[in-house]
């Protein structure tokens, strides 16, 4: 009887110590992943071609340099060809 109670405390104590020893492990510490700019994700997508030539025509290339975080909803080109919005007719505005 004493056998397994001195078997189970030694159980016990080499569990608990190995518990000990690996939450105490220091923790890889990981960088900060780089985002992508605005204009990054931009010219990576040609379904958003007419939306980067809008931000150009109106000049507002510096607001999408500018400091983050950004949350932009930028419609595909057939949604702006929907609206009647092509590339074609960015260039007819001055």
């Amino acid at each position: 009887m004493y056998k397994i109670i001195y078997n189970f405390f030694l159980s016990f104590i080499f569990f608990f110590l190995a518990i000990i020893f690996v939450s105490s492990c220091k923790k890889d510490e990981v960088a900060a992943p780089v985002l992508a700019t605005i204009d990054t994700k931009l010219a990576a997508n040609p379904d958003l071609s007419i939306f980067k030539k809008a931000i150009t025509q109106a000049k507002l290339e510096t607001f999408t340099k500018g400091p983050g975080p950004f949350t932009i909803l930028a419609p595909t080109n057939t949604a702006l060809a929907d609206a009647g919005i092509t590339e074609s007719s960015l260039t007819s505005i001055d």
